[in-house]
């Protein structure tokens, strides 16, 4: 599921492993057009392209968290 996805890319970024897998489940969890929870998995992908080393694209997706959120 989207929310599972999104926690697996999550558990991946913090574990600073498998990052580029970890980008795929994020992704494919944000496609679910019935998916609730954007604010969440935007930060996960934030988290994710932080670990890549994208701190500027982190960036975008931590800000879009915090607006989806509010």
């Amino acid at each position: 599921t989207s929310s599972e996805n999104n926690e697996i890319a999550y558990a991946r970024a913090l574990a600073d492993s498998n990052l580029d897998l970890a980008l795929v489940e994020i992704n494919t969890a944000l496609e679910d057009k019935q998916n609730k929870n954007y604010s969440q998995f935007f930060d996960t992908k934030a988290w994710v392209l932080y670990k890549k080393g994208d701190a500027e694209k982190a960036l975008r997706f931590a800000d879009a968290a915090v607006k989806e959120w509010y």
